[in-house]
């Protein structure tokens, strides 16, 4: 008998629930270890929890679809700024 659409969105559930967990602890444990002030690792850890909480609020009311589509832009904005930043700061150290 093949699983009802309740048992794969409860496997679905469990699994985003132990990836979004793990990910929460390796932050917080790395976070005395990253570059900088302690304070401002923090600060910045702090702004980008408020704004998850800001987005799965809208996420109730608008379905899952759009604030994925913004996670992932957002995300994929913050690893190209992040590449172009790093070719800039190794040529200016060069």
């Amino acid at each position: 008998m093949p699983p009802t659409p309740r048992h794969t969105i409860n496997k679905q559930t469990i699994y985003y629930r132990f990836i979004s967990g793990f990910s929460y602890y390796g932050l917080n444990f790395n976070l005395s270890s990253l570059t900088g002030s302690v304070y401002i690792n923090t600060l910045i850890y702090g702004l980008s929890e408020m704004s998850m909480s800001i987005l799965i609020a809208f996420s109730h009311q608008t379905g899952r679809k759009i604030p994925s589509i913004v996670c992932l832009l957002v995300g994929g904005v913050a690893l190209i700024l992040v590449a172009v930043l790093n070719v800039q700061l190794d040529l200016q150290s060069k």
